[in-house]
């Protein structure tokens, strides 16, 4: 099924959030959640179908929910990174938040979303920074995995 991805109240058709593609009818016993961290997907042998209806996901209802994801979503992406054995790279932290920013405006036509394409291109920009960052961390403080803030 298609997802749409409603930010601040709107539907946004660009930006690489349209379709957003999500298994929600298989049988139990074939379908096995992908083993990650965060954004876990189905994971299914065979040929799979197309619904023609959509899915209404309200993501990002207001700014400050997302904010409260944030620190929990890249704590996830962190760990998940450590776990796929991917080294920090400056490289990456420092040239990747602006290619995603990039490639999420202009590329995927982000900016045909107005301001909210802007905020998604921005956040989108800050997670991979923040993953990266919280990746660092484990590093140099030599943990098993990102701290949790409680």
């Amino acid at each position: 099924m298609a997802r749409k991805n409603h930010v601040l109240g709107k539907w946004l058709k660009y930006g690489g959030l349209y379709p957003d593609w999500e298994f929600r009818l298989f049988r139990k016993k074939y379908g096995k959640w992908w083993d990650r961290e965060v954004h876990s997907r189905i994971v299914v042998p065979g040929e799979i179908g197309i619904l023609d209806t959509s899915l209404i996901h309200n993501g990002m209802p207001n700014i400050s929910k997302q904010l409260s994801n944030l620190d929990r979503y890249t704590r996830y992406e962190a760990d998940e990174l450590k776990k796929r054995d991917i080294k920090f790279s400056y490289f990456k932290w420092l040239i990747g938040p602006p290619y995603i920013f990039f490639k999420r405006y202009i590329i995927l036509q982000g900016f045909r979303d107005g301001a909210r394409g802007l905020l998604l291109a921005i956040y989108a920009s800050i997670y991979l920074f923040l993953s990266h960052a919280k990746l660092m961390e484990i590093k140099i403080l030599k943990l098993k995995k990102s701290p949790d803030t409680k």
